[in-house]
């Protein structure tokens, strides 16, 4: 979250639209491993009005949600599910979506499934990312080290992360081949 406000801060205000892209964990059965979704709404919780992107984007909609650390196993999937009525979990697009709308930006949101509702991730996970997104090599080969079984995981979330984002790319393919310059 903070990489994204840093990033918005440094913005000047733009006529263009923003579209932010990546992976996300499924929070519902509906949502699988390897297939994208335009964001209709941005949530904290149910109770609290959510963001809507201000982009018209294509009917293939979903609702998500951020939290501040990896949501690791079937439990804490179904626990954020049933407090935030959320189809996706990541770890940015509440971010985003505030600081777009403050900033006054046309946004959207489009995710991939990187991890379905029954994936456990490896604890320790949020250790392998810095705030920028690039993989943190020492921690992650230290938690392989410790659990062997990582390596399965890790294959499993790299082959079904590049499946989801080709997906994601075939969504932002397809707008903008249909959006006049």
């Amino acid at each position: 979250m903070a990489g994204i406000e840093r990033w918005w801060s440094g913005r000047s205000p733009t006529r263009q639209p923003i579209i932010l892209a990546g992976l996300a964990g499924s929070l519902h059965e509906s949502f699988a491993n390897g297939c994208a979704w335009w964001v209709s709404a941005v949530v904290e919780s149910r109770d609290a009005p959510g963001l809507s992107p201000t982009l018209f984007v294509p009917a293939s909609r979903c609702v998500v949600t951020s939290a501040r650390g990896a949501v690791v196993d079937r439990g804490m999937k179904r626990s954020l599910r049933a407090t935030t009525g959320a189809d996706l979990v990541d770890l940015e697009s509440i971010a985003f979506a505030r600081s777009a709308t403050q900033a006054g930006a046309s946004w959207a949101i489009v995710r991939g499934v990187s991890d379905d509702v029954d994936a456990r991730l490896p604890a320790g996970i949020d250790r392998w990312v810095d705030a920028r997104g690039r993989t943190r090599i020492m921690p992650a080969m230290w938690d392989v080290l410790r659990r062997p079984t990582n390596v399965r995981v890790m294959w499993n979330l790299k082959r079904d992360g590049d499946l989801a984002l080709a997906e994601v790319a075939r969504l932002l393919h397809e707008f903008f081949r249909q959006t006049p310059a």
